[in-house]
């Protein structure tokens, strides 16, 4: 395993001496971000639901921040180890791979350090991430998470990361130029703010594009952060309000996921984040073993 630490370590190191890869990483967070800023926060407050009594406007932007910065959390899941799965790309083009391979290092020890590497800069980046976003919540005048809740978030953290680690590892399977890469994570980063639902709410999209996206494993993933980033705002705002109208605008805000007619729970959406992940990750070796077999 000396082997494998070694090679992630250094994977990272490369990835974190690029502050322009790093930036990118961090493009679509930021592009989310200065559009919430702008005008989709205007917008989500003044959509909410006729039937809430009088609510102070802070405690409405309260729920409204922490529905976007659940989603800022997902956005970053998935860009921060695409980002670092450049180095992977990098290392193809640049044939600096076949001297790994001539060395007396296994091919599955190669693949396990890009893979921890993503995941581990993938858990402390986006942990930095959630300390400013409860920056900025509190800033704005809402309430900082518990110590329960922040432990929550913690563990989706990890286990989204490590999803969304294993579904871009099969992509970057069939990558082999830096070409290659940068138009992937240019498709990546447009389609993300939809599919998590920040652009656009979940309720509000197309019944067919509504379908697709409740399954991709970010979707669960986003729903799963939502629900308890907006626990404690939804107590405050809907504190009077019908629990009918309560669901439906969780719904519509992406927070509970209704497939083919069912209500997903939440412990069904950590197992199908897990087995997605599973299943991606073993067709990420297949790909790869029939290249070398090639």
């Amino acid at each position: 395993m000396k082997q494998v630490f070694q090679f992630t370590l250094r994977n990272i190191k490369v990835y974190l001496r690029d502050p322009v890869g790093v930036f990118f990483s961090f493009l679509s967070m930021l592009i989310i971000l200065g559009l919430y800023i702008l005008f989709l926060g205007d917008v989500s407050v003044n959509n909410m639901p006729l039937e809430i009594p009088n609510v102070s406007e802070q405690n409405i932007r309260f729920l409204v921040d922490s529905w976007i910065m659940a989603g800022i959390l997902i956005v970053n899941s998935i860009t921060i180890p695409l980002g670092v799965f450049g180095i992977m790309v990098q290392d193809r083009a640049r044939k600096t791979i076949d001297g790994f391979l001539v060395a007396p290092v296994k091919r599955w020890k190669l693949i396990m350090g890009y893979i921890l590497g993503a995941v581990i800069v993938g858990i402390i980046l986006n942990s930095i991430s959630l300390i400013i976003i409860e920056l900025y919540i509190i800033i704005n005048g809402g309430e900082i998470l518990s110590l329960i809740a922040i432990f929550k978030v913690i563990l989706l953290i990890i286990l989204n990361v490590f999803s969304s680690t294993c579904l871009m590892f099969f992509f970057i399977s069939f990558i082999k130029t830096m070409t290659g890469f940068s138009t992937l994570s240019s498709i990546v980063g447009t389609l993300i703010g939809f599919i998590t639902g920040i652009y656009i709410p979940l309720g509000i999209l197309p019944n067919l594009v509504r379908t697709i996206a409740k399954l991709v494993p970010a979707t669960h993933g986003v729903a799963l952060m939502r629900l308890i980033f907006m626990e404690r705002p939804m107590t405050i705002v809907f504190a009077n309000v019908d629990k009918a109208i309560q669901h439906d605008y969780l719904e519509t805000q992406g927070a509970i996921i209704n497939l083919f007619g069912y209500k997903i729970s939440p412990i069904v959406m950590i197992l199908y984040l897990l087995l997605t992940s599973i299943i991606f990750l073993l067709l990420s070796v297949l790909v790869i073993n029939h290249k070398k077999n090639k």
